[in-house]
């Protein structure tokens, strides 16, 4: 996620719920079309011994993908940074698949593969930031299955996370217009579309769209499980969200804080979904500059989650990252960095160091690093989180935006003008393009090029 640390500067943090979005993946039987498709002209006979044990091997890679790889829920499902386990355990799972289409080829009938076990599929490439690999995936199943609306959300999701914003709104709402014919206006699925939909205008500025969306989502969500259950938070919270980001602050409050007793109150203090309600009432509190109030929020939702997963699991570097932002806020860099620097590693260990979430782990540290005028520290870093940004989601990305910025800013503050320039202009052109000309990166982009 995107926001502004004070000043000029454009800083990359992860909260727990930026917003949620769903893929949920039901029962569809077999696929009308075949992924393992067998070579119409091969001549090769076939031992039937041989094709019995590639239908057996593929039947149970089939089932592990099923438990490995559950359906998604919500966005927040699909952003739930993997442990190294679960990384290496979704990269084999993939292999697997690879070899066994390799191998089909060799057989002359095509062989089936459920629904599921595809969007399975999909669900781990995508974790594993493979995402126009995940981008294929759906749009073949898809073509199989034109209306199922589980798959278009999930293609949706792709989309959006790349930015090609037009194309995710289009089949947001197909998916949405589908959804209140086949289950009337007022389903909980119908609440998840709107939620998805939702987020999409939100982080393309359009906040007056978007906000009737989550008050009907809210309103579904209350009206069909009770205004204190547990499902009614992913839409209490997202509402809370946008309302912070139209500086409505005094409106969304009190539904963060709600959103923390219904957590409390329904899995206990020391819960997960605690830690991430704790975290989201404590970036609210920072951004309305109550620090001492936000820090033992941020530290509590810290030990949750270490001693949940451990000190070295993805959710504790987002932690750490929060934590530090807070420290820096407060002008306690020393106590800042090596939180930094803990994140950084735990991500790199986790997802390699090509990974997006490196990417941001390395932007914030060297933020950190020029505000203490340690320059030729912090270049590389943003150098290098630029390169993995552009590498994850192509050139024209507004992350790319960000990181161009970060660095434009650095080349202004040594001095080196005719090299900041071009970035800038790059950075506004793709904002301008994919954000608009009036959302709020754009336009601090615009300033930091008109005051260069």
């Amino acid at each position: 996620m995107a926001g502004f640390t004070t000043g000029q500067q454009i800083a990359i943090w992860a909260i727990v719920i930026p917003s949620a979005i769903a893929i949920i993946a039901i029962g569809c039987g077999i696929i009308k079309y075949f992924w393992f498709e067998g070579t119409s002209t091969q001549i090769r006979t076939v031992d039937s011994e041989e094709l019995k044990r590639f239908k057996e091997r593929l039947a149970k890679l089939e089932k592990i993908l099923l438990v490995k790889v559950p359906p998604l829920k919500t966005k927040e499902d699909a952003e739930q940074p993997l442990s190294a386990e679960e990384k290496a355990e979704y990269e084999h799972l993939v292999a697997e698949i690879k070899e066994l289409k390799r191998q089909a080829k060799k057989f002359k009938q095509d062989l089936q593969i459920s629904i599921d076990a595809q969007i399975s599929y999909a669900i781990a490439l995508f974790r594993l930031a493979n995402y126009r690999e995940s981008e294929e995936v759906y749009r073949a199943i898809l073509a199989g299955h034109p209306d199922n609306t589980d798959v278009m959300n999930g293609l949706g999701i792709v989309l959006y996370t790349l930015a090609e914003y037009t194309e995710a709104e289009k089949i947001f709402k197909n998916a949405l217009a589908k959804d209140e014919d086949s289950f009337g206006p007022d389903h909980p699925t119908v609440a998840i579309r709107l939620n998805n939909l939702a987020g999409l205008l939100q982080d393309t500025n359009r906040l007056s769209e978007a906000e009737p969306m989550y008050r009907r989502a809210l309103k579904i969500d209350e009206d069909s499980y009770g205004p204190d259950h547990p499902k009614v938070v992913i839409s209490l919270n997202n509402l809370a969200l946008l309302l912070k980001a139209t500086n409505r602050l005094s409106e969304a409050e009190p539904m963060y804080r709600r959103v923390l007793k219904i957590d409390e109150d329904s899995f206990g203090p020391n819960h997960l979904m605690v830690a991430r309600g704790l975290n989201n009432l404590a970036e609210l509190l920072r951004a309305t500059n109550r620090f001492s109030e936000a820090e033992p929020l941020y530290r509590r939702a810290l030990k949750i989650n270490e001693d949940s997963y451990g000190p070295d699991h993805p959710t504790v570097a987002i932690c750490l990252n929060n934590l530090a932002l807070l420290l820096q806020d407060t002008n306690r860099f020393s106590e800042a960095e090596p939180l930094h620097r803990r994140a950084l590693k735990i991500d790199e260990d986790s997802f390699g160091p090509d990974h997006p979430t490196v990417a941001e782990r390395l932007n914030n540290l060297a933020l950190l690093l020029k505000a203490t005028n340690r320059f030729s520290e912090a270049e590389p870093m943003y150098r290098r989180a630029l390169k993995i940004a552009e590498d994850s989601y192509g050139p024209d990305h507004p992350t790319v935006a960000i990181f161009l910025n970060n660095l434009a800013l650095l080349l202004q503050a040594t001095n080196r003008l005719s090299e900041a320039e071009p970035l800038y202009r790059r950075a506004l052109k793709i904002l301008e393009e994919s954000l608009g000309t009036d959302h709020p990166d754009t336009k601090k982009v615009r300033s930091n090029l008109e005051k260069l």
